[in-house]
């Protein structure tokens, strides 16, 4: 029988929004892989764009600490992963991406490479 999950092992650590980015990085966590995302304060725009505004009950008796609403676009292309917001401009969350860094074995980004260099991320060329 083949192995239902053949990426069993690999830490790809997913800097990207929106949806071909994250779509790739859910089939890796489809296949096995521990994919953490991260996500800018806030969240991902793409987490609440298309979500339902009567998703979440208001009034009396709402639960305050109830998590807003998810577009379920959103919940379709980021299953299966963690996640982590992140403000790469303070400096402990970008140690703290770093270290996620230091021992991935993939940075998967959909960002265009001038936002990259803007975060001092771009490759090593």
């Amino acid at each position: 029988m083949r192995d239902p999950k053949p990426l069993a092992a690999p830490k790809v650590i997913e800097f990207a929004q929106w949806v071909a980015g994250p779509a790739a990085g859910g089939v890796l966590a489809d296949w096995g892989a521990d994919v953490i995302k991260v996500e800018p304060p806030g969240g991902e725009p793409m987490r609440h764009l298309f979500a339902r505004p009567d998703a979440r009950q208001h009034g009396a008796g709402a639960d305050p600490t109830a998590p807003a609403p998810q577009a379920p676009s959103f919940v379709a292309v980021n299953r299966a992963k963690r996640s982590i917001e992140l403000d790469l401009s303070d400096p402990a969350d970008l140690a703290c991406f770093e270290q996620l860094l230091a021992d991935a074995d993939v940075l998967l980004t959909n960002l265009a490479p001038h936002a990259l260099e803007k975060l001092g991320l771009a490759p090593k060329r």
